[in-house]
């Protein structure tokens, strides 16, 4: 029980320690249930952005996805993301909603790329998580298929530091 208790306290510490250093790229009032909406996004390889967002006591994990070519599936309700760690078994999000994707012609050599933001349902016990462990990838599944990417030292500990941000709140 006294171990609980001093990790717990050790927890506690950390995340008002990183909170203290903390700063919210999203930072607003929504204009119609005037609930406060704070969160970071990271950017991530491959032009992928991860956003870690807290609106009053409720958490979600938005994933922008961007991939080469025209892709027509869907993401479904009840898809998977897994957010894989070095030192333990991964973790798994669900997706919100049935997401729909945007694909556009580009100006430049890529020609086609296509697009899906796609909304995880998230508890602050899975933003404490990654907080906590060194993200090496992470998986997106649209329908069958799954696109991945692999992250870096530089990137893992940018989530680890905005996971403990949101988390501190």
């Amino acid at each position: 029980m006294k171990k609980l208790l001093t990790a717990t306290a050790l927890l506690l510490t950390v995340l008002t320690v990183q909170a203290q250093k903390c700063k919210f790229n999203i930072d607003e009032i929504d204009q119609f249930t005037r609930k406060e909406v704070k969160g970071n996004v990271v950017g991530l390889p491959r032009g992928w952005r991860l956003s870690l967002i807290k609106s009053n006591n409720e958490y979600k994990v938005s994933l922008l996805v961007s991939l080469r070519g025209e892709i027509n599936n869907k993401v479904q309700k009840g898809d998977s993301m897994f957010i894989a760690f070095e030192d333990k078994m991964p973790l798994k999000l669900i997706a919100t909603t049935e997401i729909t994707p945007e694909s556009v012609i580009t100006g430049n050599s890529q020609g086609v790329i296509t697009y899906f933001k796609i909304d995880y349902y998230c508890s602050k016990d899975n933003l404490i998580e990654l907080s906590e462990h060194n993200t090496t990838a992470i998986k997106v599944f649209v329908g069958e298929t799954s696109y991945s990417i692999n992250l870096g030292k530089g990137d893992s500990k940018k989530l680890m530091h905005n996971a403990t941000c949101i988390a501190s709140l």
